[in-house]
C-alpha cells in the first residue's frame, strides 16, 4: 500500500513539473477547425480548453494518454472568429492567457484585410533572427497575423530536433507563435541536406499540414507539399528538395508536379501565391545558373506556374532579399534575360508617387497576367553574393541586410513589404486586379445612385469626394470618374437618364458644346449636345496654344452628356485657357477662365 502511495505521489510530482519544450503552436487552420500542438519535457495527459471569452473557456478536448508530443484537433468552430485557449494536462494548465488565441479562417472567397508574415532560412539563433522577429512584432502591433509562412531551412544546420527546440521554438514560442497559424515548407537543411524518399526527418513529425485538403485545394496525401485557402487567396506550399522515387518537384512527371497541375487547374480564387525553398532567379549566396535544383526549377517548373497565372512566388535558400518586376517567359540563364521580352510592366510598383511607380495591374477580362518573384532567405541567415550580383531579372536586391516579408491582401489589392532587422522597409510593391473599370447605369432624374471605386486605397472623385463611394444624382447623361491620388488607376461611370421629365437636349441643342461653371476654380463640366452617337475627345491648351493635356476618346450616346474635368490635378495658374473638343472628327473650341 505504501509503495502504491509513493508511486502515486511520485507521478503527481512529475506532472506538476512539466514544462513546454515546443509551443504551443497552431496548425491547419480552417473556417471551422484548427490543430493545437505542443511538446512537454515529460509525458503528460493532453487537454486544450477554449472559447470566445478569455475568462470562461467553455469547451475542451484532449486525451488521457501519457505522452510528450501533444496534438489536438478542435472542430465545430465558427468561421473567422477569435478563440482563446490554454494547453495543459487533464488536471492542470501549463500555459494560457489573453495572448493565447487564434482566429478561424474566413469562409472561402471572403474578402478582408489579411496579413501574412513570411520568414525564410530563419532558425539559426542569431541576433538577426531575433531582431527580424522583434521588428515585425513592433510594426504589426495589435493587428492579427492571419498566417505565418516558412520558406524552409527553419532550423540550422541539420534540422535536428534539438536545433528546432533551441533555434526555432525557443525564439518564436514566447509571442508570435501563440496566435499565428503556421504554414511550413521544408528546405535542404530540414532534410539534413540529404534528399530522402521517406520523410523521417524531424520536420515531418514536428509539423501538421492539410494533407487531405481540410483547408481547401486538392488533397496531396503527403506532408511534403499541400495547398490551402484563406478567404480569396489560394496558397501552395511546395517541397523543392525531397524526391518522389528519384524525381524532384521540377520533374514534370513527378507526383508533386502532377498534383500541382491538378490543384492549380481546380483553383478559382482571385489570388494565387506559391512558395518553396529553392529560387529560380538568384545571384545571392546561391547561383541559379549553375546549381541544379535552382536551374531546373526555372527551366522546367516555372512554365507551369506561369501557365496557371500564379501571382506571386516566394522562395528562400539564398540568404538575401531579391525582387523582380512583373515578368513572364524567362527560363534560361541570367544573361538571356531581356527586359523588352520578359517584363510585362517596367514600373517599380513602389506606389509612392516616385517616377514610374504605379502598381502592377492584372485582370481576368483582358487576361493580363505575369508573376512577381521574391527571394526572402535572410530572416536568420544573412549574407553572401555571386560575382554577378544582383541578378539581371531582379529589380531590387540586398545581400547585406536581413529581413522578413509582410504580405497584405485586401480584396483585389496585394501589398508586399520587406521589413529589415533594423526596422527599415527597404522595398515594397503593390498589385491590383480588375481595376480601371467602366460601368454604365440608367436612372430617372429623381433617383440617386451610389458609385463605388473598384479598389481599396485612396480616392478623388470628379465631384471632389475622397471616400470610396459617392452618391450622385443627375438630370442629363453624365460621366463620373474616380482616381487614386497618384493618377495610376481610375474608374469611370456613365450615368444615362431615362426619357422622363424635361428634355434638356431640346433646351440646349442650338449649341454643341457648353462649359460651366465658367469662370471656374477647380472643376469644369463639358455639356455635349449630340445629334447622334459620337466619338468624343478633347484637349486643353494654354492661351498661347501650348498643349497641356489630351484626354482619350470615348463613345457617347445621342442626346445630352456631361463630362467632368478635374482641373486641380493640372496645377494651372489663374488665366484664360482653351478647350478643343473633337466630335466625330469635327472640332469645336471654347474658352474658359480659371481663378483660385
Amino acid at each position: 500500500m505504501r509503495g502504491f502511495l509513493f508511486l502515486f505521489l511520485f507521478l503527481g510530482s512529475l506532472l506538476n513539473s512539466q514544462t513546454l519544450v515546443k509551443g504551443p503552436y497552431l496548425q491547419v487552420g480552417t473556417p471551422t477547425g484548427i490543430t493545437v500542438r505542443w511538446e512537454t519535457n515529460i509525458p503528460t495527459t493532453t487537454k486544450v480548453e477554449y472559447g470566445t471569452n478569455a475568462s470562461a473557456l467553455s469547451f475542451f478536448a484532449g486525451n488521457l494518454i501519457l505522452d510528450t508530443v501533444h496534438e489536438v484537433q478542435l472542430t465545430g468552430l465558427t468561421p473567422f472568429t477569435k478563440y482563446y485557449y490554454n494547453v495543459g494536462t487533464s488536471t492542470s494548465v501549463i500555459q494560457g492567457d489573453t495572448n493565447n488565441y487564434f482566429y478561424t479562417s474566413p469562409l472561402p472567397n471572403s474578402e478582408g484585410k489579411y496579413r501574412f508574415w513570411v520568414t525564410g532560412d530563419c532558425g539559426n539563433l542569431s541576433t538577426n533572427q531575433i531582431n527580424c522577429k522583434n521588428q515585425y512584432n513592433s510594426y504589426n502591433g495589435n493587428r492579427l497575423t492571419n498566417g505565418w509562412l516558412l520558406l524552409g531551412d527553419n532550423a540550422y544546420f541539420y534540422g535536428s530536433n534539438a536545433e528546432y527546440n533551441n533555434q526555432f521554438f525557443a525564439v518564436y514560442q514566447t509571442d508570435v507563435m501563440k496566435h499565428s497559424v503556421l504554414w511550413p515548407a521544408p528546405g535542404n537543411h530540414d532534410y539534413h541536406n540529404t534528399s530522402t524518399t521517406t520523410p523521417t526527418v524531424p520536420y515531418f513529425s514536428i509539423f501538421s499540414t492539410p494533407t487531405a485538403a481540410q483547408a481547401g485545394g486538392v488533397a496531396s496525401g503527403t506532408k511534403r507539399y499541400y495547398s490551402y485557402d484563406y478567404g480569396n487567396v489560394h496558397f501552395l506550399s511546395l517541397d523543392s528538395y525531397g524526391v518522389d522515387g528519384n524525381l524532384k518537384m521540377y520533374d514534370t512527371n513527378s507526383t508533386q508536379a502532377i498534383w500541382v497541375k491538378q490543384d492549380l487547374a481546380a483553383n478559382t480564387k482571385p489570388w494565387t501565391v506559391a512558395y518553396w525553398h529553392h529560387p529560380p532567379y538568384t545571384m545571392g549566396s546561391h547561383n541559379s545558373d549553375v546549381e541544379l535544383d535552382l536551374d531546373s526549377v526555372r527551366f522546367y517548373f516555372i512554365r507551369m506556374m506561369e501557365r496557371y497565372k500564379v501571382d506571386l512566388i516566394m522562395c528562400g535558400h539564398t540568404h538575401a532579399y531579391e525582387r523582380s518586376k512583373l515578368m513572364k517567359g524567362h527560363y534560361g540563364k541570367e544573361l538571356s534575360f531581356n527586359k523588352a521580352l520578359h517584363l510585362l510592366d517596367t514600373s517599380s510598383a513602389l506606389y509612392d508617387n516616385s517616377l514610374n511607380s504605379c502598381p502592377y495591374l492584372k485582370d481576368t477580362i483582358n487576361k493580363k497576367d505575369g508573376t512577381v518573384y521574391v527571394v526572402a532567405g535572410s530572416a536568420g541567415q544573412v549574407g553572401g553574393m555571386q560575382a554577378s550580383f544582383p541578378h539581371d531579372a531582379m529589380f531590387y536586391s540586398d545581400a547585406t541586410n536581413g529581413g522578413s516579408v509582410i504580405l497584405d491582401i485586401e480584396a483585389n489589392r496585394l501589398d508586399l513589404k520587406w521589413l529589415c532587422a533594423d526596422g527599415v522597409i527597404r522595398d515594397k510593391f503593390t498589385m491590383f486586379k480588375n481595376v480601371n473599370q467602366i460601368k454604365s447605369f440608367t436612372i430617372t432624374p429623381t433617383q440617386t445612385l451610389s458609385l463605388n471605386a473598384s479598389w481599396p486605397g485612396n480616392y478623388l472623385w470628379s465631384g471632389g469626394d475622397t471616400s470610396r463611394n459617392t452618391i450622385v444624382s443627375a438630370t442629363i447623361n453624365t460621366i463620373y470618374w474616380v482616381k487614386d491620388k497618384f493618377n495610376c488607376i481610375a474608374d469611370s461611370f456613365k450615368v444615362f437618364i431615362s426619357t422622363v421629365g424635361v428634355n434638356e437636349f431640346t433646351k440646349s441643342k442650338n449649341k454643341t458644346v457648353t462649359l460651366y461653371p465658367n469662370p471656374t476654380k477647380d472643376n469644369l463640366v463639358l455639356r455635349l449636345c449630340l445629334e447622334e452617337n459620337s466619338t468624343v475627345g478633347f484637349k486643353i491648351y494654354s492661351e498661347s496654344g501650348k498643349l497641356i493635356k489630351e484626354y482619350l476618346r470615348s463613345e457617347f450616346t445621342k442626346g445630352e452628356n456631361n463630362i467632368s474635368v478635374w482641373l486641380a490635378e493640372l496645377k494651372l495658374n489663374n488665366g484664360l485657357y482653351l478647350i478643343e473638343t473633337e466630335i466625330n472628327g469635327a472640332r469645336v473650341t471654347e474658352k474658359f477662365i480659371l481663378y483660385k
